[in-house]
């Protein structure tokens, strides 16, 4: 497992071909998805993947998020 992309929170992660987006809040990996999540987090960013896909797919799920990311902290300020 390789981090490839970091963006704000946001962390782009490789492992054996697989793709998949997570997000890092205080040292702990959490995965992104709609509804509820675990509170718990892992150390480990392969293991909060809650969906794999190819890089295309992933990286634009990346971009996506750190742009409402950026959109929501605009309203906020």
């Amino acid at each position: 497992m390789r981090i490839v992309e970091e963006r704000d929170n946001y962390v782009l992660v490789e492992a054996d071909g697989r793709w998949a987006v997570v997000e890092r809040r205080a040292g702990r990996f959490y995965p992104v998805r709609d509804g509820p999540r675990d509170g718990r987090g892992t150390s480990d960013p392969a293991a909060a993947a809650a969906r794999w896909s190819d890089e295309a797919s992933a990286r634009k799920a990346l971009c996506a998020l750190d742009e409402r990311r950026r959109d929501l902290a605009e309203r906020l300020w």
